[in-house]
């Protein structure tokens, strides 16, 4: 008996407390909403994996193709930690970028995944789009497709960059230089399962 009592009381005092709110101004709704927008922690998510390779003994292997010659070579931590860089340029959830971002979301059923894309509204942000695909039973990132945009000098360069979890990352960079373009595509692989 008494532990209906208690039950009850916690269940009214939640539903007491819940009704009791600040009183908001008109307008202000509307700001607290935007702040509590969340994006999914894409650059945290790729910490972690990146920690991950560089602390289990993966032999890390890259590919490089150039007009369809493909190369191969063991590569060192040092030379994958600085590979990654690309992926970690911008932060999306950081307040300085985050209203430059809109997400779209759906789910995917011919890939059985939640699909969340971040589009930059900015032309000047580097970083254009982001797509996150999610498990949606383990609520977890499964892999990652980046966009970047910018010019250096005379040349348009935009990179395609795809993290896939436990197994590789690929970086397409294709150069646009007066109307004559060059495509070169480096994938590392770590997993001994996964093939080039």
């Amino acid at each position: 008996m008494k532990q209906i009592a208690y039950s009850l009381t916690i269940v009214f005092s939640l539903i007491f407390f819940s009704n009791c709110k600040p009183k908001v101004k008109p307008g202000e709704t509307a700001r607290a909403e935007e702040k509590k927008k969340e994006f999914l922690p894409v650059i945290e998510f790729l910490a972690g994996e990146i920690k991950h390779v560089d602390t289990v003994p993966y032999t890390l292997v890259k590919y490089t193709t150039i007009n369809d010659r493909t190369d191969s070579v063991i590569i060192s931590r040092p030379e994958f930690r600085n590979m990654t860089k690309e992926f970690l340029e911008i932060n999306i959830r950081d307040d300085k970028y985050k209203d430059n971002y809109e997400e779209t979301s759906f789910a995917d059923n011919s890939t059985g995944t939640l699909s969340f894309t971040y589009i930059s509204k900015s032309p000047g942000i580097k970083l254009s789009k982001v797509d996150a695909y999610v498990n949606p039973e383990s609520q977890k990132i499964t892999r990652l497709y980046l966009e970047r945009n910018y010019n250096g000098g005379d040349t348009a360069i935009t990179k395609k960059l795809l993290w896939q979890t436990k197994g590789n990352f690929i970086i397409i960079t294709i150069k646009n230089i007066n109307n004559k373009e060059s495509v070169v595509q480096e994938k590392i692989v770590w997993d001994e399962k996964e093939e080039y």
